[in-house]
């Protein structure tokens, strides 16, 4: 569930994997919602139980094909997250993710680590993140 300044949504996202298990993309499916506390009622009558809470603060910027997004995340620091908003197909991914690292390098951000996992991942098993530099 996100509560962004008393807009609520859920989100679920459907990680599509390489041969080696990274993931390389999602479908993500967001639909809003008008009670927050409708909701947590909602989950606990089917038994839903929060495992993580990710408190974060974000910043949006839009750049031509891309969504980039800086994130504050309590415990766990700053990140940037690029997401591909243009048109392409499955297929495209690795050439789209080729093309995202690029243009970071060209922004001479500092040395780029990726993740394959979410922030909820990180926070329970924070000894288990495995970081891919370029």
């Amino acid at each position: 569930m996100r509560d962004s300044e008393g807009s609520y949504s859920i989100t679920y996202k459907n990680w599509h994997h390489d041969k080696d298990g990274k993931s390389q993309y999602c479908d993500e499916y967001e639909t809003k919602f008008e009670s927050l506390e409708q909701m947590k009622l909602l989950f606990k009558s089917i038994d839903v139980k929060m495992i993580a809470e990710v408190d974060k603060k974000r910043t949006k910027y839009n750049y031509k094909d891309y969504e980039i997004s800086v994130d504050k995340v309590k415990g766990l620091g700053d990140f940037v997250e690029i997401e591909f908003k243009g048109t392409g197909k499955a297929s495209d991914a690795k050439k789209i993710t080729d093309q995202m690292i690029e243009f970071l390098k060209k922004t001479e951000v500092g040395s780029i680590h990726r993740n394959y996992v979410g922030y909820p991942f990180q926070l329970l098993f924070p000894d288990d993140i495995e970081l891919e530099k370029y």
